[in-house]
């Protein structure tokens, strides 16, 4: 498996993974300890409805075969110069989902033929689907039993949706022709001509329906799914 970092692949470096160590994000916990009660009081969910989370840290590992020690200097600079200290988009594979990370790289001779480079990452807890669902789909990549088909480009107005919602809870871009209504999880909201966000319409997990109503014209709903 080769991995993309930035507009750059390893395996065009000359590197070959050896071993990777994904990280589990940490819940930001908030509990409070109350006199005469039992426990703490969780207050974790209390805000938002649902835990949020700190960043992640993954570790690549990758070797190449050098030679001399020179040429070890060369390309482990060469490396850090093009990936040490950016935030990059990281992609394993064909994963249809990349890491948003703070990229940090060390490297080390391990004998006289080859040398490691070790690719640390402070990502978010989410990795992000490459699509939204204004994107065109690359079928030759869609894996049929995990990906999801979201297509809600130019919905005619009065009509509804289905918005299947990622682990990630997330919110969406509403892009209208003209003003409409929306319906989503039995609330309306009034959606201006141009492109709009409702603060209170958070995608989750699962299906989800949307109803549009108006006097004509279409809306299209820019979502974009996560997952750890």
């Amino acid at each position: 498996m080769d991995v993309q970092i930035g507009k750059y692949k390893m395996g065009d470096f000359g590197l070959k993974l050896l071993g990777v160590d994904l990280g589990t994000p940490s819940v930001r916990k908030s509990t409070v300890t109350i006199p005469g009660r039992n426990g703490a009081l969780d207050l974790t969910e209390a805000i938002t409805g649902f835990p949020v989370y700190d960043n992640a840290t993954h570790k690549l590992t990758f070797d190449f075969k050098d030679g001399t020690y020179s040429t070890w200097l060369s390309k482990a600079s060469d490396i850090r110069g093009k990936l040490h200290g950016r935030r990059l988009p990281v992609i394993f594979g064909d994963d249809g989902y990349y890491y948003d990370a703070r990229v940090s790289v060390d490297s080390s001779k391990l004998n006289q033929h080859y040398s490691q480079i070790v690719v640390t990452l402070d990502a978010e807890p989410y990795k992000l689907a490459r699509k939204t669902s204004l994107d065109d789909w690359e079928w030759d990549s869609f894996n049929f039993e995990t990906d999801i088909i979201r297509d809600y480009k130019n919905i005619p107005v009065p009509g509804e949706i289905t918005v299947v919602g990622d682990v990630m809870p997330t919110g969406c871009v509403f892009e209208a022709s003209a003003a409409v209504t929306v319906t989503y999880d039995g609330k309306s909201y009034q959606i201006p001509k141009g492109y709009s966000t409702v603060p209170d319409i958070l995608i989750t997990e699962g299906s989800h329906t949307m109803q549009f109503e108006g006097d004509g014209g279409t809306v299209s709903v820019e979502y974009r799914g996560g997952r750890f």
